[in-house]
């Protein structure tokens, strides 16, 4: 009886162990991910957001991005409150191209971006 229950117990065990596990896909997404949100961080940088964003105020957008053919990376979809901001974010990618990897081509992914105007001291 007590061995029954111990090799239930482990089948138990490794079903939920194997299930559990990521796909190792995911990790190199994930990496792909980080290393291009790191160049659109930088490139976002130069976007003059303060005039959209009153002070002391925050306004997030999703913002969903395509790998291409030429390995550049392009909005194709900025979900958030304010049109105009939105409309800027578009425009500083496109004017400031954000190039990733060949393997990457036909990637899309989807990143929040918060812009907070901070008030000065």
């Amino acid at each position: 009886m007590k061995k029954n229950i111990a090799i239930l117990v482990l089948i138990v065990m490794s079903a939920t162990l194997g299930f559990s596990q990521q796909p190792p896909e995911y990790k190199t997404t994930t990496n792909m991910e980080k290393k291009v949100l790191n160049k659109i961080r930088r490139t976002m940088r130069s976007a003059d957001f303060k005039e959209y964003v009153d002070e002391g105020q925050r306004e997030s957008f999703i913002v969903t991005c395509y790998v291409n053919d030429e390995n550049i990376v392009e909005v194709t979809k900025v979900t958030g409150m304010d049109k105009e901001l939105a409309d800027e974010i578009t425009s500083t990618l496109e004017k400031h191209p954000v190039e990733c990897c060949s393997d990457n081509k036909g990637a899309s992914f989807s990143f929040k971006l918060t812009f907070e105007h901070r008030p000065s001291s």
